[in-house]
């Protein structure tokens, strides 16, 4: 029986996420219910800015979507209770600081001309295994209900294959700097 495209792509996103090494995630929001039709055509953009500023790291990147409510963003005008919001979020082998995250930001507030938020957080071998289990186990996002969009959105992309540590050895070294 053949695999179907969502499950291949539910494989080896978390295939990725499971055997190779991550140390940072970056979370990009979207600040208002106007601009969060956008991330299809977006995504582009905030990619390369990231992938700029990290020419030696590879990048894991999913586009995800998250309900929110009423309290959480700026213009909400809905009669139901939550509302899905899309968001970029990518996973990187290199560490990350505020000072980039600020400096990302900024930039991209500028580029995109909405107003977005940038998170981050450092990633361990644990939690990279905790989120592959989740996008393993979970029905994927309904992107194309949010979009309102008969294309074929990719929801995840690899960028900067070439410098992805995924050996042994690689595993091996980030799980001792995990313990000290």
């Amino acid at each position: 029986m053949s695999e179907s495209s969502i499950d291949k792509s539910k494989r080896l996103f978390s295939e990725y996420l499971e055997d190779c090494v991550w140390k940072t995630q970056i979370s990009v929001f979207y600040q208002s219910m106007n601009s969060r039709l956008r991330a299809i055509t977006d995504k582009p953009i905030v990619t390369e800015f990231v992938r700029r500023q990290n020419p030696d790291a590879a990048i894991l990147y999913r586009l995800a979507s998250r309900y929110i409510r009423e309290d959480q963003i700026e213009d909400f005008a809905s009669t139901r209770l939550r509302e899905p919001m899309p968001f970029h979020t990518m996973f990187l082998n290199t560490v990350c600081n505020q000072a980039y995250i600020n400096k990302l930001e900024k930039s991209l507030n500028k580029k995109l001309g909405v107003d977005v938020e940038v998170l981050w957080k450092s990633i361990t071998y644990s939690k990279a295994l905790s989120y592959a289990k989740a996008v393993r186990k979970q029905a994927p996002h309904d992107l194309k209900a949010l979009f309102g969009d008969d294309r074929v959105i990719r929801r995840w992309a690899l960028i900067g294959q070439k410098n992805l540590k995924c050996t042994d050895s690689a595993m091996k070294e980030w799980l001792a700097s995990q313990s000290t």
